[in-house]
């Protein structure tokens, strides 16, 4: 039985690694749960930086730190707890940090408990909101993710979200093989009734503007949200 996160984010670590035994999921989330529950961010013409071992994506950074600034400058969000999980390597972790301590200072991430780390530096511990962060980008061949070890990394990272999982990309499921961990995760992102393709401070912005001036009798929400009543959910 789980009870710690959504259905929506337990649903992937129940076909990643249980599906001879699924999880019964008891968690419901509640009647103010945080919309979208799954979040989906791509980073457009985002590149790797350095060699490999230390490569990192500033751009997918960028936008993750941005985001997680906004989040918290929303009354939705207000005493949520955070981390930030880099599935790429450690010194995309570390770039996150330095962004997010230059944007929000260290006593507002203390009082989030805003850790940013790799799967194994937050095995067995839980936030109510967690950014996800892929790293890896075009162009050239992305090596695929399999096997035992990355799975464990990809159930403890998506089960430390009780709320809220944010998934951060700089590549799309097609630049990815067919057994890669990663392009299971964005499928399972794509089957989530709300997503967006470009979501950051720019993007919130706009939604804001539109939802207040739209005729909204008229003229139809933005992709990808089906109605207006989604976008409100959002925002």
């Amino acid at each position: 039985e789980h009870f710690r996160c959504a259905p929506e984010i337990a649903a992937f670590t129940n076909d990643l690694c249980h599906q001879r035994d699924p999880l019964v999921i008891l968690t419901s989330g509640g009647s103010r749960r945080l919309s979208p529950i799954l979040a989906d961010a791509q980073v457009p013409g985002a590149r790797l930086e350095g060699a490999a071992g230390g490569a990192v994506n500033p751009a997918e950074a960028r936008t993750l730190a941005e985001q997680a600034v906004v989040c918290c400058r929303r009354r939705s969000y207000e005493g949520k707890t955070m981390a930030v999980v880099s599935l790429g390597g450690e010194p995309q972790a570390r770039l996150v940090e330095r962004l997010l301590l230059g944007m929000l200072g260290p006593g507002e991430m203390e009082r989030r408990r805003l850790v940013c780390g790799v799967p194994r530096d937050l095995a067995g511990d839980e936030r109510d909101v967690v950014f996800l962060s892929l790293a890896v980008a075009p162009p050239g061949p992305i090596e695929p993710l399999g096997g035992p070890a990355a799975e464990a990394e990809f159930n403890v990272a998506a089960s430390l979200a009780r709320e809220q999982l944010w998934l951060f990309r700089s590549v799309a499921a097609t630049d990815l093989g067919g057994g890669c961990l990663r392009r299971a995760l964005i499928a399972h992102f794509a089957r989530s009734p709300v997503t967006s393709a470009e979501i950051g401070t720019a993007y919130i912005e706009e939604l804001q503007r539109l939802a207040e001036t739209i005729n909204r009798d008229r003229i139809p929400p933005p992709e990808p949200f089906r109605s207006w009543f989604a976008v409100d959910l959002v925002l």
